[in-house]
């Protein structure tokens, strides 16, 4: 039988709020958030709509109303990119900030410290981890390379400078965009634009950290029964 022991011995650190809550928050926040904006967005285009059919022939007079109605409709376009934006960056985020918490904590126990590892973010705090502190990545493997993924995407969408315009000769992000629900990419030029369609693209990167963060904060124990 195996059993899991928390690797932070803190009685004022508590794994629940720390870690739990937080993805918890994620997920119903992505969610409810998610349908206020797509609701208001589609009143915004209803409205439009209603617009340019009773104004058919709509003259001068008419041109602020019609301007407010499609600035309505990019406002809340550009709120869901902004959205998705700013809880994918975030999600990246916490787990490199995780990962450095651990590192530095168990870093008490060893001469190495992660200061003396080259390198940056997860890939600093994995080499680390693996290394010094002996921790196995081998269980969580294929949720690492997805992690990779998103490091990937959280880069674009950090150095994009709010163009969405993805060069499809970034075959390893292409490849790894495809692949994910609540994405699309629409051909455009020379590549393609890329949009978050629903709140699964956020649930599925909330469900691989969470095992790449239980994985890396519990250790296993061996339970040996003893025959009296």
């Amino acid at each position: 039988m195996s059993l899991r022991k928390l690797r932070i011995q803190d009685i004022d650190w508590d794994y629940y709020k720390e870690v739990v809550m937080y993805f918890d928050a994620i997920n119903y926040y992505s969610t409810n958030l998610h349908d206020d904006i797509k609701n208001s967005l589609f009143i915004a285009k209803a409205n439009y709509i209603a617009f340019a059919q009773s104004e058919p022939d709509a003259t001068e007079q008419f041109i602020d109303d019609w301007l407010q109605l499609k600035n309505n409709i990019d406002s809340k376009e550009i709120l869901t990119d902004l959205h998705y934006d700013s809880l994918i960056i975030s999600l990246y985020s916490f787990v490199e900030k995780k990962m450095k918490f651990l590192a530095d904590y168990l870093s008490v126990q060893y001469e190495i410290k992660p200061s003396d590892i080259g390198g940056k973010g997860i890939f600093k705090y994995r080499i680390y981890l693996e290394k010094v502190c002996k921790i196995t990545f081998n269980d969580i493997e294929k949720e690492w390379k997805t992690l990779l993924g998103y490091n990937q995407l959280r880069n674009m969408l950090i150095h994009s400078d709010n163009n969405r315009f993805l060069n499809l000769r970034n075959n390893s992000l292409v490849s790894f965009l495809k692949g994910l629900d609540g994405v699309e990419l629409v051909d455009y030029q020379d590549g393609a634009m890329l949009y978050f369609t629903n709140s699964n693209v956020v649930h599925h990167f909330v469900s691989i950290t969470k095992e790449i963060i239980h994985h890396l904060y519990f250790e296993d124990r061996k339970q040996i029964a003893t025959v009296g």
